[in-house]
Order: structure tokens, then C-alpha cells, then sequence
């Protein structure tokens, strides 16, 4: 997990650099993940990807099920409270 935030902080300075100001670019990760993947973090209703969000003050949204076998997960928020659901 180390080695994870590592890479992402020296992405998250280039991007700073790179769009300045752009507050939300910064502070913004895009995963990939299995459909499997994706019910589990939403969790029965809701719950757990509702829970996550208030336990972490982070903003999760996931792209809706299709005939992929892949969704994409974009966590927004401060890079202490992504990493705290892990």
C-alpha cells in the first residue's frame, strides 16, 4: 500500500503542475474493477459504498453494469481519506 500512495502522490504533483488550480484533477483516482469487485463496494442497498463515503468524507461513484465485464470507480477526496478503505 506504501509503494501505492507513493505513485500517487508523485502523479498527483505532476498533475498540480500540470493544471494548476484544477483542485478536483488533483484529488481524483479512476480504477478499474471487476463487476464482482464493484457489488462488493456497493454492498446490499447501498450500504457499504454509502458508508464508505461517510467514514471517509471521499465522493465514490461507479459507471453502471453493462455488457463489460469491467466498471470504472472514481474516488474524489482528499488523498488521507481515499487511502483510509483500504
Amino acid at each position: 500500500m506504501e509503494n501505492i500512495l507513493s505513485v500517487y502522490e508523485f502523479l498527483s504533483d505532476k498533475i498540480k503542475e500540470s493544471f494548476p488550480g484544477d483542485i478536483l484533477r488533483s484529488r481524483q483516482i479512476k480504477l478499474i474493477i471487476p463487476n464482482t469487485t464493484a457489488g462488493v463496494i456497493i454492498g446490499k442497498g447501498g450500504s457499504t459504498i454509502e458508508n464508505i463515503k461517510q467514514d471517509t468524507t471521499a465522493s465514490l461513484t461507479i459507471t453502471p453494469k453493462s455488457d463489460m465485464t469491467e466498471r470504472i470507480l472514481t474516488i474524489t477526496g482528499l488523498i488521507f481519506f481515499v487511502f483510509v478503505f483500504k
